[in-house]
């Protein structure tokens, strides 16, 4: 038989009331800790310069556009990895990329993210 484990109860005294309860305890539940955490406007963003590894990053896409290399955009099958997949790829050829594919790995066979099983699979197209 299977047994049901309750969490304890989040601490929701923190959040406005003027949110529902559910959306209290969801917010709890995900960490948040005060009002200020939920304003997700621009202005609470990263600059891009903050992101780990983007310099390098960078210069890794710069280096492979303009050397015509292969760039394969690795998706996911959820609506948010579609889209960021299709705006990549997109994005990419608006950067001069004439050599960007996407793939979107088996949810059934490979399970959920980019994992290290998949990536030492052979490449469809002959990539290493």
């Amino acid at each position: 038989m299977i047994e049901i484990q309750r969490r304890p109860a989040c601490d929701i005294s923190h959040l406005p009331d003027s949110l529902s309860p559910l959306m209290r305890r969801v917010y709890a539940s995900r960490g948040v800790n005060s009002e200020s955490q939920l304003n997700r406007g621009a202005k609470g963003l990263l600059s891009p310069g903050q992101l780990y590894g983007i310099g390098p990053a960078a210069d890794l896409l710069i280096e492979a556009i303009e050397s015509s290399q292969r760039i394969i955009v690795v998706g996911d099958f959820d609506a948010d990895g579609a889209t960021s997949s299709a705006l990549s790829v997109l994005a990419l050829r608006m950067l001069g990329s004439s050599n960007v594919d996407y793939l979107v790995p088996n949810r059934f066979e490979d399970g959920y993210g980019l994992s290290q099983r998949w990536l030492t699979k052979p490449s469809p197209w002959g990539l290493s």
